[in-house]
């Protein structure tokens, strides 16, 4: 019963591994290129992405194998990169969306936050 309600997100930076859990949030923040995976029901978007207003760069959609990098790309050297929980059906239909910007579905409970940089790590 507990394994279900623990949310497992895999963040890999370089030759770093890092599997967290809900209690138990990533770094603050990752040099860029990092990639992740995450479970059926969690979408990782980029909310900094030179995307159109209203809309977020999509880098996975429930799907545990690595997708889209996060590589903070854009004007602003630092993004923050969100983990939020969603229907499952919801994400799946997404899954076709990674690498491009999309409205961001209503409804979605926030899991974890965290910073990608093309620079340093406070």
């Amino acid at each position: 019963m507990l394994a279900r309600s623990l949310l497992l997100l895999s963040l890999v930076s370089l030759a770093c591994a890092l599997h967290v859990a809900q209690d138990s949030p990533p770094k603050s923040c990752y040099k860029a290129p990092v990639i992740a995976e995450a479970d059926p029901d969690v979408l990782i978007y980029d909310q900094n992405a030179p995307c159109p207003p209203g809309q977020v760069y999509l880098s996975n959609a429930g799907m545990k194998r690595p997708s889209a990098p996060l590589v903070a790309a854009g004007a602003a050297d630092t993004h923050t990169y969100v983990a939020a929980r969603f229907n499952p059906t919801l994400v799946s239909s997404l899954a076709g969306n990674i690498g491009q910007c999309v409205a961001l579905p209503a409804g979605g409970t926030n899991v974890a936050t965290w910073q990608v940089t093309r620079g340093q790590c406070p």
